[in-house]
């Protein structure tokens, strides 16, 4: 399936508990605009009422996704995949069907479920570098709350064999609701990142996104802010300060992605903060960064620099029509005013291959798909931010990596302007030849290609990291 660039998300689902009567393998196929997506639920039961649940979708090589909340009765099954405001809705038609509806930020699919009986096991991945034990450290899985006891965290903490106090990291996730490991297509980058920090004499602590694993969450994730995830780092700086483990006056934070600029704000706050890693962080206007994703990603799929370029202005112009209006009505008024004039200036060829729009029915899926899109609250604040304000008040040292193939966040653009905003003195930047958003070493460097390679990061990458993790701190 092809994905169109405005709308791209990089899709983790998740998947957990059902009625007895929903044992099996559940496969149906989903129309997206023309195209069809096979979804397949491995439903297992555990004990009474209680089943493990995953879920592949072949098509965007996602397998064995777990679930976070499923609610069952003798007829209906709900199940809501709440990192991206997904809700599954089933009625059961008979023993082995299920008719179903798939929501997701305002748009909805009818598609049938069919039971193709006894479960079988999902697509095994060969991931050779996930830590396994015996670990060489002490590792505890570890729990706390926020300051008003509204969320209750969930995570990891490592740290060296020997009762010292360590250097500390925290890992910060990015976008999207993630686990502790940051799991996706069954890469866990932030277990490998842990395990290395923690042999080379720091403390490590990995924490549950809100709605996953073991944290909770009192709003859906499509609602939830980037102060809010800030806040919630905040609250894990707290659980640590009280950890007779760490060296508090060698705290740190690392952040992938959004989580790198999550890092940036926390840390600009904060007179505790020794140093902060930023794992490809947008530092971008939120505005040029969503403009400059959608052209590299169309890049990276191979349509022509010429063709992208036709297409970069009316993406930054819908985006912002979106935001301005002061309801979803307008917002959808405007963005097709937008649309339409541009359609109008522009080839067929070039308006397929930049939105896969090709006739009235399927410009109105895209211009409101894109509304449902920019309108979620999460979104709307993001859009507003100032990262420049972050970076500028930054009083700690900064070790940014890029990578230069990564079409999420453009390693020139963003690193650039961290030269304008950081002290030079206080600042090291690498960008890494051949590497993608998630340091990989990439061959095609395209979205596809995440689940295809072995590879979770790349040796390069980690070396960077060990060289700098032995080089920035003290040890006792």
């Amino acid at each position: 399936m092809k994905n169109y660039p405005i709308f791209f998300l990089l899709m983790l689902f998740s998947l957990t508990t059902v009625a007895q009567q929903y044992a099996g393998n559940w496969e149906g196929k989903l129309n997206i605009k023309g195209r069809k997506l096979t979804l397949i639920f491995h439903i297992t039961p555990l004990s009474d009422n209680n089943y493990s649940v995953t879920m592949d979708i072949p098509e965007q090589k996602l397998f064995n996704s777990n679930a976070n909340s499923v609610i069952a009765t003798d007829e209906k099954i709900e199940i809501k995949f709440s990192a991206f405001g997904i809700n599954v809705n089933g009625t059961l038609d008979g023993a082995d069907k299920l008719k179903s509806v798939l929501e997701q930020t305002g748009a909805s699919f009818q598609f049938e479920l069919k039971n193709k009986g006894a479960v079988t096991s999902g697509k095994t991945f060969n991931r050779p570098q996930t830590p396994k034990p015996p670990y060489p450290y002490c590792i505890e899985d570890v729990e706390f709350d926020n300051s008003d006891g509204s969320i209750h965290f969930g995570g990891t903490l490592t740290y060296p064999r020997g009762g010292a106090k360590y250097p500390t990291i925290l890992l910060i996730t990015g976008t999207g609701s993630q686990d502790r490991d940051e799991n996706i297509f069954d890469h866990k980058p932030f277990a490998i990142l842990a395990d290395q920090f923690t042999k080379a004499g720091y403390a490590v602590l990995r924490v549950d996104d809100r709605g996953i694993g073991k944290t909770s969450s009192n709003s859906s994730q499509l609602s939830i802010t980037t102060n809010e995830l800030a806040e919630d780092v905040e609250a894990a700086l707290w659980f640590l300060k009280m950890r007779k483990e760490v060296d508090t006056s060698q705290l740190g934070l690392l952040g992938h992605s959004e989580g790198g600029m999550i890092a940036a704000m926390v840390a600009s706050k904060r007179k505790d903060i020794n140093f902060i890693i930023l794992m490809a962080a947008p530092v971008t206007d939120p505005l040029d960064l969503a403009e400059e994703q959608s052209a590299d990603f169309l890049l990276s799929q191979g349509v022509p620099k010429s063709t992208v370029n036709e297409f970069r202005p009316m993406a930054r112009d819908i985006i912002t029509a979106i935001l301005s209006a002061p309801d979803n009505a307008t917002a959808l008024k405007n963005a097709s005013d937008v649309f339409t004039k541009w359609e109008a200036t522009h080839s067929r060829k070039t308006i397929r291959l930049t939105t896969g729009v090709k006739d009235e029915k399927s410009m109105k899926t895209f211009i409101g798909r894109l509304v449902s899109q920019w309108t979620t609250p999460r979104n709307r604040y993001f859009m507003k931010l100032q990262p420049a304000d972050y970076y500028k008040s930054l009083s700690c040292r900064v070790f940014a990596v890029y990578g230069e193939k990564d079409f999420q966040v453009n390693s020139e653009t963003n690193s650039k302007l961290l030269t304008q905003y950081i002290d030079p003195a206080k600042l090291k930047i690498r960008i890494l030849s051949g590497m993608n958003h998630l340091f990989q070493a990439c061959k095609k460097c395209t979205l596809s290609e995440y689940s295809d390679l072995e590879q979770t990061l790349a040796p390069a990458f980690l070396e960077v990291m060990g060289v700098w993790a032995k080089e920035a701190v003290k040890f006792d």
